[in-house]
C-alpha cells in the first residue's frame, strides 16, 4: 500500500511545496489518530495513509479545520459517532421479610427501574481544503444508541395471617420498569474544496466503487424495562379445628398489583447524506 501513498505524494508535491506554512500532519498506514483541542485549526498538509482513521476526542463537540492540501489513501475513515448510553442496572430483589412502615403486614412495594442513559449525538465535521486528492474515504457521524431501561423490583409478600392478630397481609405492588434512553442524533458533515481529484488504485488502475461514503444514522432507542410482579398475599390460617375440619379461620391477603412497563426511548434523528462534499464556489 506504500506504493499508492508515494504516488499520491508525488502528485501532491507540486501543490504543497510553494505553501508558506510548511506544517504537515501524517497519519500512517493502519494508524488511528485522536483529534483533541491541540489539533491545529489551520495548517498546510494532512496526509491520511491507507486504512488510517481520524477520531474525535469525546471532550470536543466537532472537528473543524482548514488545510491547503488533503491527501487521502485507500479505506480512510473519519469517525465522530456518538457514544451509546449505558443500560440501567436491574433492581435487586426485596428482602422477603420486610414490610411497609405504615402497615407491618403488607408486603413492601417494589422500587421502579432506573432509566437508561440517552445516547450521545454524533459530532459535526467541517473541513475546508484548497486541494483534495483521494482513493477512498468513509465518514461516520452516527448517533449513539440509547441505553435500555432497568427492570423493576417485584412486590414483597404479605405477612401470613395470625389468629390472635389479623388476616394475611396484602402483597406489595410491583415497581414500574425504567424508561429506555433516547438515541443520539447524527452529526453533520461539510467538506469543501477548490480542486478535487480521485486517484485510481495504482495496482489495478481502477477507481474505487464507492470512493466517498457517509453514514449518519440516528442512534437506536433503548428498550423499556420490565415491570415488577405484584407480591403474593399472606397465607390464610386455621385457628380452630373440629374432627379434623377447620371451623375458625383467618383470611389470606390479596396479591399486590404488577407495575407498568417503562417507555421505549425515541430513535435519534438521521442526517440527509447529500451535499456534503462540495466545490467551494457552490457554498454561500
Amino acid at each position: 500500500m506504500n506504493t499508492r501513498i508515494n504516488l499520491l505524494t508525488i502528485l501532491f508535491g507540486f501543490i504543497t511545496i510553494f505553501s508558506v506554512n510548511s506544517q504537515t500532519i501524517t497519519v500512517e498506514n493502519d494508524e488511528t489518530k485522536i483529534i483533541d483541542n491541540t489539533f491545529p485549526k489551520v495548517f498546510n498538509t494532512l496526509i491520511l495513509k491507507d486504512n488510517s482513521t481520524l477520531k474525535i476526542n469525546n471532550i470536543l463537540n466537532k472537528i473543524e479545520f482548514t488545510v491547503d492540501s488533503l491527501l487521502i489513501g485507500e479505506n480512510v475513515k473519519i469517525v465522530t459517532n456518538g457514544l451509546s448510553g449505558s443500560t440501567a442496572q436491574n433492581m435487586t430483589p426485596i428482602t422477603p421479610s420486610r414490610r411497609t412502615n405504615r402497615n407491618p403486614t403488607t408486603g413492601r412495594h417494589g422500587k421502579n427501574g432506573k432509566n437508561g442513559e440517552n445516547g450521545k449525538d454524533g459530532k459535526n465535521i467541517r473541513i475546508s481544503a484548497n486541494v483534495i486528492q483521494l482513493v477512498s474515504l468513509g465518514v461516520n457521524t452516527s448517533g449513539g444508541n440509547g441505553g435500555n431501561g432497568g427492570n423493576a423490583q417485584n412486590g414483597g409478600k404479605g405477612a401470613n395471617a395470625e389468629c390472635s392478630a389479623s388476616n394475611g397481609g396484602a402483597g406489595g405492588n410491583g415497581g414500574n420498569g425504567g424508561n429506555g434512553g433516547n438515541g443520539g442524533k447524527a452529526g453533520k458533515v461539510l467538506i469543501t474544496y477548490n480542486t478535487f481529484r480521485i486517484i485510481p488504485n495504482p495496482n489495478t488502475f481502477s477507481i474505487a466503487n464507492n470512493p466517498l461514503s457517509w453514514v449518519a444514522k440516528g442512534g437506536e432507542a433503548g428498550n423499556a424495562g420490565k415491570p415488577g410482579n405484584g407480591g403474593k398475599g399472606g397465607n390464610s390460617g386455621c385457628c380452630a379445628k373440629l374432627f379434623g375440619n377447620c371451623v375458625q379461620s383467618v383470611s389470606g391477603g390479596n396479591g399486590g398489583n404488577s407495575g407498568n412497563w417503562g417507555q421505549k426511548g425515541v430513535h435519534g434523528r438521521d442526517q440527509v447524506t447529500t451535499g456534503w462534499f462540495v466545490f467551494n464556489g457552490n457554498v454561500n
